[in-house]
Formats: C-alpha cells, sequence, structure tokens
C-alpha cells in the first residue's frame, strides 16, 4: 500500500507555498502540485529545490483562478471575466464541462499547453497532473489535455474522486473517465478528499492519494480546511 498525502495549490502564494514546505519538513505532505500561472510559481520551484522536494511537484492545472498564460483564453467570458481572470464560470455548468465551442477548445487547447510547456521546463519536476477545482475531470477539458499531456511527458494523473457517494449518472461518468485515466497515465485505485471511506481505504491497505490544502491559520497553527492538520495525521495514521 501507498498513501500519498497530496498538497493541492502549491504556489499560489507565498504563505501557502512556505506552508507546504514546513509540511514536507514534517513528513505531513509527500507531494505537491504547482499553479504555474500564479505570480509566485517560481519563487516556490525555488523553495521546493531549497528544501528538497522538486521532485515531488507536479502541475496543477489551472482554468478557475488568476490570469492565464495566453491570450485567446480571456476572450472567451465562459471561461474569464473582462478583466482577463479566471472566473470558473463553464466549471459551474453542466452543459459547459461536456461541451464547449470551437473558439472556446481552441482557446483552453492553447492555454493548457502553455501551463504544460511552461512546467516541464522546470527541471527535475514530478512529472504528474491533477488540476485547481478538478477541471481536468471535466470531459471539456479532459479530451483536449490528454494528447497534450502525453505530447509532454506527463506519466501520472489524477482520478476522479472514488470515495464518496454521488448520484448514478455522475458515477458512471466517473467510472468512464477514471478507466480513461488509468489507460494512459500512472494513477492511485483510489483518491479523495478527507472522509470516512478514504481513511477505511488506506487502514485496509489499499494504494490511497489524499487530497489536503495546507495553509496557515490566523493563530500560525497549520490547518486544512480549518482543522488543525495534526489531528488529520492522527485519524490517517492512528
Amino acid at each position: 500500500m501507498r498513501l500519498t498525502i497530496h498538497a493541492d495549490d502549491f504556489g499560489i502564494s507565498e504563505s501557502v507555498s512556505r506552508c507546504i514546505a514546513e509540511c514536507f519538513a514534517k513528513g505531513w505532505v509527500n507531494e505537491t502540485s504547482l499553479m504555474v500561472n500564479m505570480p509566485y510559481a517560481d519563487k516556490a520551484v525555488e523553495l521546493a529545490r531549497q528544501n528538497g522536494f522538486v521532485g515531488k511537484v507536479g502541475l496543477h492545472l489551472n482554468l478557475s483562478q488568476g490570469m492565464p498564460l495566453t491570450e485567446k483564453i480571456k476572450s472567451c467570458p465562459r471561461f474569464c471575466n473582462e478583466d482577463g481572470t479566471f472566473n470558473k464560470k463553464f466549471h459551474h455548468m453542466t452543459k459547459t464541462r461536456f461541451v464547449i465551442t470551437k473558439a472556446e477548445q481552441d482557446a483552453v487547447r492553447e492555454e493548457v499547453e502553455a501551463q504544460l510547456a511552461k512546467f516541464v521546463k522546470y527541471d527535475g519536476v514530478l512529472k504528474k497532473l491533477d488540476s485547481h477545482h478538478h477541471v481536468h475531470t471535466d470531459w471539456s477539458v479532459y479530451r483536449l489535455l490528454e494528447p497534450l499531456a502525453l505530447k509532454y511527458g506527463i506519466r501520472a494523473m489524477r482520478i476522479s474522486a472514488t470515495l464518496h457517494k454521488v448520484g448514478l449518472v455522475k458515477e458512471l461518468y466517473k467510472r468512464y473517465l477514471n478507466r480513461r485515466i488509468r489507460k494512459h497515465f500512472v494513477t492511485t485505485a483510489e483518491f479523495d478528499g478527507f472522509n470516512a471511506n478514504l481513511v477505511a481505504a488506506t487502514k485496509h491497505g489499499q494504494d490511497v492519494e489524499l487530497m489536503v490544502h495546507p495553509m496557515y491559520a490566523e493563530s500560525g497553527e497549520i490547518v486544512d480546511a480549518k482543522r488543525p492538520y495534526n489531528e488529520l495525521m492522527e485519524a490517517i495514521n492512528g
């Protein structure tokens, strides 16, 4: 069994990046993923090099927060605001999570490729991909992403969450998508955020990826979704 404790959002801010580095030092995480479109991305990679975990840094594909790397997508109102920043509108609409226009496809393809190209230029990083707000699991994105990820040498990819209950249609889609991801990329048997089913899967020896979002509370304590991080680790390891 391998438990991957993966910290999302590396590079989103200096504070979060420092927090993730501290979690590596404490042995509380063993992977993270970088938001290459964020202003702090380069400094985050340097922080990872200084602390010896750059080989554990994958790509956190981002189509929902901050400023894109490319121009075309800024003209797509279901992806970006008038000021050019991502707005996540496409991800909030069931239809556009599956189908987008030809112009939107071209823009998404261009942005995804730009993020992949920037990521692989960082020497020694982990050729693994996941995404902010799970946008890579939206079919309108995944169908464009798959060939690009293979082109840029991505070897591993996060599957869609498996350990919490969803409706039948969504469950069938998740099964199809996860089979597709497993066909082309290395992944884990199970993936989810912290919940009782994930803890049970971990204790039963399954290959599991746990998604966490460590950050500093106002008190300086490390928390994940407001829960003290040391309590989360006790639940996993207890």
